[in-house]
């Protein structure tokens, strides 16, 4: 469903040409994505420490720590205008979710019955 959202965005960012703006929007969204992924990576690594890991990672914590501070330098180098669109593109993504829940949690009320 999001997908659908950012391809019908891109295309209608391209017939206006204005395809950079949905690219830096884009861009914002997924460099905050890439940082909520290695500050969970921290936060994890240190409330569980004795956590079993299925990777290891070079230079950790220094690695995350500098991805997290450049992903952040990369971040906010977007426009005001940039971030208030691509938090309004983020928020496209609630209701796939919860559209995903109730059919996930709709298909597991079927499996069960049957």
């Amino acid at each position: 469903m999001t997908i659908l959202v950012y391809a019908a965005g891109a295309v209608i960012f391209i017939w206006t040409g204005n395809f950079m703006t949905f690219l830096m929007m884009s861009t914002f969204v997924g460099c905050l994505s890439e940082v909520a992924v290695c500050i969970a990576l921290i936060v994890l690594r240190k409330k569980q420490p004795n956590l079993e890991r299925s990777f290891k990672m070079w230079g950790y914590p220094v690695t995350a720590i500098l991805a997290t501070a450049i992903t952040l330098i990369l971040v906010f180098s977007v426009s005001t205008q940039e971030m208030i669109s691509g938090g309004f593109l983020m928020l496209t993504s609630v209701p796939a979710y919860l559209i995903f829940l109730f059919t996930n949690k709709k298909m597991r009320t079927v499996a069960a019955e049957s």
